[in-house]
């Protein structure tokens, strides 16, 4: 990430090598972002912008060239989101949300914990495929906007969050293919995920 916001990689190359620094210019993003791998192998980065919008980016093919950025519409979400991978393959961003249709101030944005929005998710329609425009609420209003996630054993997608209690909080699949179930308070008061960043 540069001082504009313009995201660069670099990618190894069949003998080991380094290709050199290449940008994913065409959007201004938060340096928080997030990448994960497709099924096939394809790389796909998720970044926000400053007004919180959703974009994303993936490779045309394993180790290939980069699509360019889309934006994925529907929801607004504040740095420190993540992107799982259900047991089928497809894709899974889970975030808070990024504004309150309610606030009383004219930014209409959350505080600055993430703290009284709740977590949304989205998801490929198809493993490596569009996302769809589905967000679901998972509910989590008391869970800040730095989130973990993960894989269990048999493929449950875990999410874990800080909350305003600070302890930490999980929510996670009652099968790998099934619905959640519910946000539970796993204690630990004074935890934190990422120092000084919620």
């Amino acid at each position: 990430m540069d001082s504009s916001g313009n995201v660069w990689y670099n990618s190894q190359t069949a003998n080991g090598t380094w290709s050199g620094w290449n940008s994913l210019s065409g959007e201004s993003l938060n340096s928080r972002l997030a990448i994960a791998r497709n099924l096939d192998g394809r790389l796909e980065i998720f970044g926000v912008d400053s007004n919180f919008n959703v974009w994303h980016n993936w490779q045309q093919t394993p180790g290939g060239a980069w699509n360019g950025w889309s934006e994925i519409t529907g929801k607004q979400l504040k740095p420190g989101f993540v992107v799982g991978q259900s047991k089928d393959g497809r894709l899974v961003l889970f975030g808070v949300e990024a504004r309150n249709q309610n606030a009383g101030s004219s930014s209409g944005v959350s505080g600055q914990n993430g703290y009284g929005q709740d977590v949304w998710s989205l998801w490929q329609q198809t493993a490596g495929g569009t996302f769809g425009t589905n967000w679901m609420d998972m509910g989590g209003s008391n869970i800040g906007s730095q989130l973990v996630v993960g894989n269990t054993a048999y493929g449950r997608i875990q999410l874990f969050g800080i909350g305003s209690n600070q302890d930490v909080w999980s929510d996670w699949q009652q099968n790998a293919s099934g619905g959640w179930v519910g946000w539970s308070d796993f204690g630990g008061k004074g935890m934190d995920f990422y120092p000084n960043q919620r």
